[in-house]
């Protein structure tokens, strides 16, 4: 009984750090996408600036349907 409940600590703490990673990461990816926008703020990339959106909400999504 104590292993298992042992191994659930384990398992939520395991959780935690992957969490603050994937939030660590997009606040990352959000930082250098505002820092793109400023330096290029004119031209058609529009594309590029698409893909890197759907990036940080699908880790977002991921990270909360946890």
């Amino acid at each position: 009984m104590l292993d298992s409940k042992k191994r659930k600590k384990n398992k939520k703490i395991r959780v935690k750090k992957w969490h603050d990673k994937v939030v660590r990461r997009n606040m990352k990816c959000i930082t250098l996408f505002i820092k793109y926008l400023l330096i290029v703020s004119s031209g058609n990339y529009g594309f590029f600036i698409l893909l890197i959106i759907i990036r940080v909400i699908v880790d977002t999504l991921h990270v909360v349907c946890l």
